[in-house]
């Protein structure tokens, strides 16, 4: 049973991008470029906790955008798609790690086979962008009324 999937998704109304699965293309990696799927995948805290199955390139720049993430939850096997930006590549143990907890991951919304709309995802990330951003913005503001001592 083979495991290659074809599968455009539609990045704009206008269907100029599309993005298409690593797997169900030809492709060289540059020199010095490590082939990240199968590779284990960590969180911030260097916590192993999924797989790379497969990435997801624009078509029109051949820019990798994400990675589909499979990770356990409970006893089923789970997967979403994560943004690659901030990623860190451990080639001594073919591990990528996240700039993220594996939480976040988790609480993304599901990958199936059958997904061809990734708006949600990047609406997902982009809301945990914010969020990321508040918390310091707080911690600031707390400082600055905290009277000195």
């Amino acid at each position: 049973m083979s495991s290659h999937h074809d599968h455009d998704y539609e990045v704009s109304p206008a269907g100029q991008n599309y993005l298409a699965r690593l797997s169900d293309l030809e492709y060289e990696l540059e020199e010095d470029s490590p082939d990240v799927m199968g590779w284990d995948v960590a969180d911030k805290y260097n916590e192993k906790f999924g797989r790379v199955d497969d990435l997801l390139v624009d078509m029109s720049s051949g820019q990798i955008l994400f990675g589909i993430i499979s990770y356990e939850m409970g006893d089923e096997r789970q997967s979403t798609l994560v943004p690659l930006a901030g990623t860190q590549v451990d080639t001594d143990v073919k591990r990528l790690v996240l700039p993220m907890d594996s939480d976040s991951v988790k609480e993304a919304p599901a990958f199936l086979e059958n997904t061809e709309d990734v708006q949600p995802y990047f609406e997902y990330w982009m809301s945990k962008i914010e969020e990321w951003a508040a918390p310091g913005e707080e911690e600031e503001v707390e400082q600055q009324r905290m009277p000195p001592s």
